[in-house]
């Protein structure tokens, strides 16, 4: 009967010990699903902080793309209107030298008819000078 026991339990305590290294198994399993799983999570989130970056990039790209062409387009703008602007002050400026042609030309031709004309600018501009003595002279006068 002794050895009946004995097997017995020898036999249990190989159960037992079967059972333990199944656990043990289970466990190392167990560990192992973990970490694959860690590392799965570990990965999706450097390709969503990837994906991010790379938007944030594209985004910043554009922005800079949308600036540029905005300040081109004011750049182009500015020199329309300064072409403009030189266009108005050339077409003035013609104007201008004809007006004076015509005028000199009217001067020549009444300085011809009558040798003591003088030029009703130089008139008006000594009429002028002489209105300033006079109030200077009386501002004078009255300190």
């Amino acid at each position: 009967m002794v050895n009946k026991e004995s097997g017995r339990e020898q036999v249990k305590a190989e159960a037992l010990r079967r059972l333990e290294i199944e656990k043990e198994a289970q466990e190392r399993d167990r560990m192992r699903l973990q970490a694959i799983e860690n590392e799965r999570k570990q990965q999706e989130d450097y390709d969503l902080s990837r994906r991010e970056a790379i938007l944030a990039e594209e985004k910043r790209i554009e922005e800079e793309d949308a600036e540029r062409e905005r300040l081109e387009e004011e750049e182009r703008r500015r020199q329309e209107e300064a072409r403009i602007e030189a266009e108005r002050l050339e077409a003035e400026r013609i104007k201008a030298e004809k007006k004076q042609k015509k005028y000199e030309k009217w001067l020549a031709k009444m300085k011809k008819k009558n040798p003591g004309f003088v030029d009703p600018r130089i008139i008006k501009a000594q009429k002028a000078a002489a209105k300033a003595a006079a109030k200077a002279a009386k501002a004078k006068k009255k300190k």
